[in-house]
Order: structure tokens, then sequence, then C-alpha cells
């Protein structure tokens, strides 16, 4: 077991650091990870159970360790050896829970695939992370004229849960379609030459090789998905790249 402070980026957005244990199974991984949080310290996970109440809400850490399972038990924000505020359901504590998955995703020990387990306040931790978890970032540019010959709608729908099994993500992926007042290829005298480009915004951390990955195959799906006709050429392109440290959300109602 490895006490870990997650802090910035790592751990929360506004600074606050949160502490967590990982538990790493035999060998040298990478390994999928499990996040357990609660407001209940994670120190507890080590006492014995009593015929009323089940300490280890998470089921025994050597069961998962011995799965193959990396195993992360953080004290949340306020309990325990985390810092801040405690409050409970607050938007911060929401927060954290993407900003600790993120982290989590981005240790080397990590394959970036990340889930949530527990019972209890546990599982409510799970809900809170579906509400608040608003990521990958997505831009796809386009020449206007490609309009009735790119189904956008449908390359959106199977993209989005490529791209949450590729990197392992928790969050939802958002996508913002533009298209370009203006595009020219070679010496732009070519109409019949369009051009489509895919952005995927990450938070930092994912290794490079499953940047490749991803990128090849949004590459090959947005090949599905144009359909240009005998008269047209579409050049495609694709990037994966890390989202600056300054990049921030906030989610509110209109």
């Amino acid at each position: 077991m490895v006490s870990c402070v997650c802090s910035g980026r790592g751990g929360a957005s506004d600074g606050v650091r949160i502490c967590v244990d990982v538990y790493l199974p035999d060998g040298d991984g990478p390994f999928p990870a499990l996040y357990a949080v609660a407001p209940y310290p994670k120190d507890l996970v080590h006492l014995p159970a009593v015929p009323v109440f089940r300490f280890v809400e998470i089921g025994p850490l050597d069961y998962w360790t011995g799965h193959g399972y990396a195993v992360v038990v953080g004290d949340q924000r306020g309990t325990g050896r985390s810092e801040g505020e405690f409050e409970l359901f607050g938007p911060a504590e929401q927060c954290d829970l993407y900003d600790t998955i993120e982290w989590i995703a981005s240790r080397p020990w990590s394959t970036g695939k990340v889930s949530m387990i527990g019972e209890s306040a546990y599982s409510v931790k799970r809900l809170q992370r579906e509400v608040r978890s608003f990521m990958p970032h997505i831009t796809i540019d386009y020449s206007p004229h490609l309009t009735q010959v790119f189904d956008r709608r449908a390359f959106v729908k199977d993209l989005h849960p490529m791209v949450l099994q590729e990197t392992g993500s928790t969050g939802v992926c958002k996508t913002v379609c533009r298209p370009a007042a203006e595009t020219y290829v070679g010496d732009g005298d070519d109409g019949h030459v369009g051009f489509v480009h895919v952005d995927v915004g990450l938070l930092s951390g994912r290794p490079h090789s499953l940047k490749i990955r991803l990128s090849e195959a949004v590459l090959a799906l947005l090949g599905k998905h144009l359909r240009p006709g005998e008269e047209k050429v579409v050049i495609s392109s694709v990037e994966v790249r890390d989202l600056a440290d300054a990049y921030r959300l906030r989610h509110s109602w209109a």
C-alpha cells in the first residue's frame, strides 16, 4: 500500500490536497483501477468487521488486487487526512470526484481505465460522478460544402462512447461542430476538395500510445460517416491532445 497526495489538477482543481491510499496487485502493471471515496476516513478499511457494521464497505482489498485491479481509497474533502472544508453533496466535493479519477487515470501504474466501487455512501459517490463529469472536450471543424454529405449527428453518436472506452474516462463527452467560413486545400482553386478536422482535448496524463491509438480510431470512424461522392475529395485529420492546465469548466443551468 502506498499513501499519496493528489494536488492541483491531480486532486482538486482549486488546489486542495486530496489524500488517498493506493493498493497495487503483484506484477509490473499497468492495471485497471477502482476508486472508493466516502465521508468515512480511509483508515477505517483496516478495522475488523463487527456484527452490526462492516467497516469495509468496498469489499476485501485483497480480492480486488488478487484479480488484477489497482484499488484507490480516498479521504473526501474535509475528512480524514484531506484538506478543505466538508460539505455534504457540495459542488466542490462533486468536482473532486472527477479530478481525482483523472489523476488516477494518469498514473504510470494505471491503464487509464477507472471505475468506482462500494456500497452505501460509496455508491452515492458513483452517482455524483455521473452527474458532474463533463469530459472529454471535442471540436469538429469542416468545410461548409460538406454539410449534406457529412452525417455529423451519427458520427458524434458513435464517437462519444468510443472516446470514453478508449480513454477510460468516466466523463460525458461534449462536442461542438463548426462549419468553417472558408477552407482551402493546396492552391485553393479546386472547390471539390473538402476538409474535416477533429480535435479531442483530454486532461493531461494519458500515455502517448493511447493518443495515437485514439487518433487512428477516430479517423477510421470519420471515414464511415463521410459520403463525398465521386466528384468530391475530403481530407480528414484528427488530433488528440492535452488540455492546458488553465482549462476550467463550469456546469450551470440556463
